[in-house]
């Protein structure tokens, strides 16, 4: 406890020189503020909660909020202890270090997201100001014959709502300003709290506009931002297939690519937008035709994106349009002027929100009741909720809490259709496959829908009490859930641990069943790289969903697993900051379920933690070392403990496996007469199995590693030969436009260097950088890393200008 608790607070103190850093370069901006804000408190909140556990002098009762057993963590000192003492102090300080780490994270974010609007607002200005031509004459052919694709094309649309009322004004003021005739492409922000009508806003301004267009791409948030935002290049004829993920990352490119330069009229919605900077890569600053972007956000302070910038802060409806909203749910017009005045009434209660009037139109209309009996309903329930809200912010907590808990009574939505909104609310709001659902039919352990009629008959029950949405899309039907709903369902849940953890079992078993398992040899497997981005936003909303609310959900090891096969998916396509970020809760399972330090599963986590954090650079290389060590540690006593007829191939290449990474870490730090003798013994051993063209992964590992000892050793031809050699086994296991073919391909440009062809090296790290673009797109580590490399050959090559 107190060693964390030292490391804590010296990463804080590391951390403080970058912050006077940013603040004096982007001095008085207001996204700074929050992040700040919430990092001083949780941190005021950390110092305390270590001071009271060292001491052990009980502060008494803990306190709880309102909303029914969430502590307040960042408002009240005392409320925290509340939040201590209902855990242990190890899951407390991790819990309060996951919350901190965030806060870094976000003004980290918030710092690159202001730095990369300047510099694309500058470089706009700039090619204005010279009057730079577009690169391309006709717009669309520059990258591929598009000449086939049939304008005008639209994807991802949602389907128009036809209960859609008011926002009258704001559709034509945003028509306004998108026409605006600027080259730059225009922006408008619809931003408000969750359940106004963000999102119902943009799809009807869609839907009415569509045909000022000649394309229009509807665009969910992160995490799958990046796939539909691909699938623009195949609807465009740039690309043949977007499902391996070298492709998919070409296509992200081709796709900006067109969108700057064609000269058809298109639309960009982006739709809840969490942070400007998951858009830097995706957003076009440029346009030759009078194109639009739409962005919403329940954020209010989202930075000027283009030259022509509006907000547009959506407020609740009045009385007229939240009756109209109603009696177009019911599906009929109010039967005489009482009914319209208790029409206004529920506007009243629910404070005019959309989303809370549709719940209740739908479930009026599925309970055969009047408005008047339901706002009977809700006047019982209202001595509840009136009591303990407080302030503005707290009675929209509770009005909301207690529509849903009358809209979803298992009494009037029936027990099934109940368990099947919670599991959904574990998932993806913005996208669930119902082929997640269709694969477990015959599944004993899954509970609410057997046949397709069955889940058919789910959808519709809570589609007519406006609960949920299907989507029909050629890709497969899909099913969302509004974000308001799902936390309130989510926190209903963790009033009673027993019903959260049924829900949040049925939501992994799920999960479990249909994700694909990865090779135990760890070889890339890119065939299966579709099927697990189906299931990636799924996986991590759950282990979102049972970290909050608080008390966490005490995860399985099984999930662990899960976490694990995700990391290396992760690790394969170049994600390795999301991996490492999966193989830490992985840790943490394992560590709150008392796994052994000598269990198997262990060792398979610390392996690829070694191979993650190892391309963090020097100061995560101790590190590094330590994980590998656990790992060969666990894996060479299983292997000890077995009779030489249950050891298999597979035992002994996860046991050398361990034993290469060894020998990078020891070659990280230059101590070759280590690392030397490890991939000696490798080498024997891959010989024993089979040869180079059959296991070319095994020996291109070889060949990398020990191109770098020779290098040391003042043998640089040799080292060239190696590094060679390793480059081309490589790309026959994987592929020439793997992120793990373009790692050998980096080692085989540093020993060119090395062995002083400084030009031949150029010429293999700018190809690098071209294919890293292409699949890991601009801002990854690795693309960053192959920019910084080529600008120092061309610095020393003494073209300082094109290093610039």
């Amino acid at each position: 406890m107190l060693d964390e608790t030292i490391i804590r607070l010296s990463e804080l103190n590391n951390s403080l020189p970058r912050f006077c850093e940013e603040i004096d370069l982007i001095a008085n901006h207001s996204g700074l503020q929050w992040p700040l804000q919430d990092l001083y408190a949780d941190y005021i909140d950390f110092c305390v909660a270590v001071t009271r556990y060292l001491n052990k002098k009980p502060f008494g009762k803990p306190r709880v909020c309102s909303n029914g057993g969430k502590p307040y963590s960042y408002n009240s000192v005392v409320n925290f202890f509340g939040a201590f003492w209902l855990s242990t102090p190890a899951q407390n300080l991790r819990l309060t270090k996951t919350r901190i780490e965030k806060h870094l994270q976000s003004f980290q974010a918030e710092t690159e997201s202001i730095h990369q609007g300047n510099a694309g607002q500058a470089g706009y200005e700039l090619a204005r100001d010279l009057k730079i031509p577009s690169s391309s004459e006709d717009g669309d052919n520059y990258l591929t014959d598009s000449s086939k694709i049939r304008f005008p094309v639209r994807t991802g649309i949602p389907s128009q709502n036809h209960t859609f009322v008011g926002r009258e004004d704001e559709l034509r003021s945003m028509y306004k300003v998108l026409r605006d005739p600027s080259r730059a492409p225009a922006c408008c922000v619809l931003q408000g709290i969750g359940g106004v009508g963000k999102t119902e806003t943009a799809v009807e301004f869609t839907h009415v506009y569509r045909n000022e267009y000649d394309a229009v791409f509807w665009l969910p948030a992160a995490p799958e931002l990046e796939n539909v935002f691909a699938q623009i290049a195949t609807t465009l004829g740039l690309s043949d297939d977007t499902r391996q993920d070298d492709q998919r990352k070409k296509n992200v490119a081709k796709a900006h690519q067109w969108l700057e330069q064609t000269n058809r009229r298109w639309l960009l919605i982006f739709d809840n937008v969490e942070g400007v900077r998951e858009l830097s890569p995706f957003l076009p600053t440029v346009a030759n035709a009078k194109s639009s972007i739409i962005l919403t956000t329940q954020r209010s302070d989202c930075n000027p994106l283009t030259e022509v910038f509006q907000r547009f802060p959506l407020q609740s409806f009045k009385e007229a349009d939240a009756s109209k909203l109603l009696f177009k749910c019911l599906g009929r017009e109010p039967a005489d002027k009482d009914e319209e005045e208790d029409a206004r009434e529920v506007s009243e209660v629910v404070g005019g929100l959309p989303l809370a009037i549709a719940a209740i139109g739908g479930y009026i209309q599925q309970s055969d009741l009047t408005i008047q009996e339901f706002l009977e309903n809700v006047k019982r329930s209202s001595n509840v909720w009136e009591a303990s809200a407080v302030g503005p912010a707290e009675r929209y907590d509770k009005t909301l809490e207690t529509v849903f808990n009358i809209a979803l009574s298992p009494q009037e939505l029936g027990e099934l259709p109940r368990m099947f909104i919670n599991v959904l609310a574990f998932l993806n709001p913005d996208g669930i496959p119902e082929d997640i659902f269709t694969a477990h039919f015959k599944n004993p352990r899954y509970r609410f829908a057997r046949t397709k009629d069955e889940l058919t008959e789910l959808v519709r029950v809570l589609r007519r009490r406006h609960l949920i949405k299907r989507e029909t899309p050629k890709a497969g039907p899909y099913l969302t859930i509004h974000r308001t709903l799902q936390w309130n369902i989510l926190l209903h849940l963790s009033k009673n641990s027993d019903d959260r953890w049924n829900v949040f079992n049925q939501a992994f078993t799920l999960l479990r069943k249909g994700m694909p398992m990865t090779s135990p040899l760890d070889i890339p497997e890119p065939e299966k790289w579709p099927k697990f981005e189906l299931y990636v936003p799924q996986v991590l909303n759950v282990r979102t969903h049972c970290l909050w609310p608080d008390p966490p959900v005490d995860l399985p090891v099984d999930f662990a697993q899960v976490l694990s096969d995700l990391a290396t998916y992760m690790w394969h396509a170049g994600l390795a900051s999301e991996g490492h970020k999966a193989l830490d809760t992985a840790i943490h399972v394992m560590d709150d379920e008392n796994v052994k330090k000598e269990d198997p599963r262990r060792g398979d986590v610390e392996a690829k933690l070694g191979i993650l954090m190892s391309f963090n650079g020097v100061s995560d290389r101790r590190e590094t070392l330590e994980h590998r060590k656990q790992a060969w540690e666990i894996r060479h006593k299983e292997f000890e403990g077995k009779s030489a007829n249950e050891i298999t191939r597979n035992d002994e290449i996860r046991l050398y496996n361990v034993k290469c990474d060894l020998a990078w870490t020891h070659l990280h730090e230059r101590n070759f007469a280590e690392a030397l003798p490890l991939m000696e013994e490798c080498y024997t051993k891959y010989q024993s199995w089979d040869t180079e063209e059959e296991i070319p992964f095994e020996y291109a590992k070889y060949y990398a590693l020990t191109s770098v000892i020779f290098m040391g050793q003042g043998k640089p031809d040799v080292a060239v030969k190696h590094a060679e050699r390793g480059s081309e086994l490589v790309e026959r296991a994987a592929g020439s436009q793997h992120p793990v073919t373009q790692q050998w391909r980096f080692v085989l440009g540093m020993m060119a260097f090395h062995a002083g062809a400084v030009s031949k090296s150029l010429e293999i790290n700018e190809n690098i950088l071209d294919t890293r673009r292409n699949v890991l797109g601009d801002f990854n580590h690795f693309t960053l890393e192959s920019y910084s490399t080529c600008a120092g050959l061309l610095l020393r090559l003494r073209r300082a200008e094109d290093a610039k």
